[in-house]
């Protein structure tokens, strides 16, 4: 990149930064369930359930500010590269966008 003197980038975030996001249950309130169990997968349960009374979920917003937590390869390879292209606007004085906003170096 430098040798081609880029000094822009836009990296494509995902959503699987965040894991699983947060959950909505009638009776706990926001939730975060843990991860989805191989033998729930195989009968065909894919929505995850209250992890406290084990009712349906609501799929609730993720804000930009929640914590990562990356639970595959593929999640991790992705908070990775968000690392790598914030150190590298920091050390190049480029430019970078993560996520949908734009970051600058500070």
């Amino acid at each position: 990149m430098d040798r081609l003197r880029v000094s822009e980038l836009v990296l494509a975030g995902s959503m699987v930064y965040y894991g699983e996001g947060p959950y909505d249950c009638a009776r706990h309130g926001t939730v975060r369930p843990g991860p989805r169990l191989v033998a729930d997968l195989d009968t065909g349960r894919f929505e995850p359930a209250c992890p406290r009374c084990g009712d349906p979920l609501n799929p609730s917003l993720v804000p930009q500010d929640a914590p990562p937590d990356p639970r595959n390869v593929y999640a991790a390879t992705k908070v990775a590269q968000e690392h790598l292209t914030a150190a590298w606007a920091r050390a190049t004085g480029g430019w970078a966008a993560l996520r949908g906003q734009a970051s600058a170096p500070r």
